[in-house]
């Protein structure tokens, strides 16, 4: 009796999984989002690593594709200066949730920015204007996700990317653990775990 009620209970959810459409799994973890431009300074003041300026430039470039950023960003480095205290100028696009909201907040310019625009006889976006993508919530763990290529010497480097970066895309901490001793080296990688907005492929 036991063994045909599990066969039945087998049968009738394999059946329920039937009606359910694939497409519309996959369309649920998908988004309708649009770029946000961005400009951020990263000052990095270490007590154990220290970084040049084109290193630091490098990590910050990985870590930004990885959590969302369009690769098309550039950098400043006129203020930049090797070892202690390294600061650069980063601007990129990233993604955020094509709501009403958002797309007026891209769309609204004050008064300087119409008149720049006016004197060099350029155009400003409006909403129709700006490109549509399908994103979705990644979970990104700055311990384990190799494409971040860090290490535990790192910890100092991913504070101030929790502190200094994450607050201009749309993410949010799922697990912060990163505990950094100055003049000592950790010995694992600092444990970060983010979910991020990030463009479909």
């Amino acid at each position: 009796m036991r063994a045909t009620r599990r066969r039945w209970m087998t049968w009738w959810l394999a059946w329920l999984t039937l009606l359910v459409p694939l497409g519309s799994i996959a369309a649920e973890s998908s988004i309708d989002a649009v770029w946000k431009p961005q400009r951020a300074t990263f000052v990095y003041v270490g007590q154990t690593t220290f970084f040049t300026c084109e290193a630091l430039q490098q990590k910050l470039t990985l870590v930004l594709r990885v959590i969302g950023a369009h690769e098309d960003m550039t950098f400043d480095r006129r203020d930049c200066k090797n070892g202690g205290r390294t600061r650069l100028q980063v601007t990129f696009r990233s993604p955020i949730a094509a709501t009403p909201e958002n797309l007026r907040a891209l769309t609204t310019y004050d008064t300087e920015q119409e008149i720049v625009s006016r004197l060099n006889g350029a155009t400003l976006p409006t909403a129709a204007d700006l490109e549509h993508f399908p994103a979705s919530w990644q979970q990104i763990s700055f311990a384990i996700d190799r494409r971040l290529r860090l290490s535990a010497s790192d910890c100092e480097f991913v504070e101030h990317v929790r502190r200094q970066l994450l607050p201009h895309i749309a993410a949010q901490v799922i697990e912060n653990r990163i505990f950094c001793t100055p003049g000592s080296h950790a010995v694992r990688a600092p444990n970060l775990k983010i979910s991020a907005l990030v463009a479909s492929k």
